[in-house]
């Protein structure tokens, strides 16, 4: 760990805008334990002040990324069904699945 208190809020900047991933499991875990210094400490406020600038700054990267994330789950998921077969409706409203489209009924 650094003895930069606010290096784990620079770090996870630098992991998401370079996109490396992997970094993040472990500055997370270095910024609760910075989390819990301060909650158990008395910081100076100029500390105070980084730490809330960098966390602004952080804000809209990380919903970019759980967002990124999210689509690509969600176009992973679209992609997975397709590839499961057409699904169709019946008569009835029913939704009905098949993996042959070679069986379906043509209307005349």
């Amino acid at each position: 760990m650094s003895t930069n208190p606010t290096a784990p809020l620079e770090n996870i900047r630098t992991a998401l805008l370079s996109g490396d991933f992997s970094a993040i499991p472990e500055l997370t875990a270095e910024i609760e334990m910075l989390a819990k210094r301060i909650a158990h400490s008395r910081p100076d406020m100029t500390l105070l002040r980084e730490i809330k600038l960098l966390a602004r700054h952080n804000l809209p990267i990380l919903e970019a990324a759980r967002k990124g994330f999210a689509d690509a789950n969600e176009r992973r998921r679209q992609i997975e069904d397709v590839a499961s077969g057409l699904k169709t409706y019946n008569q009835s409203g029913q939704i009905c699945a098949t993996s042959r489209p070679e069986l379906l009924e043509r209307k005349s």
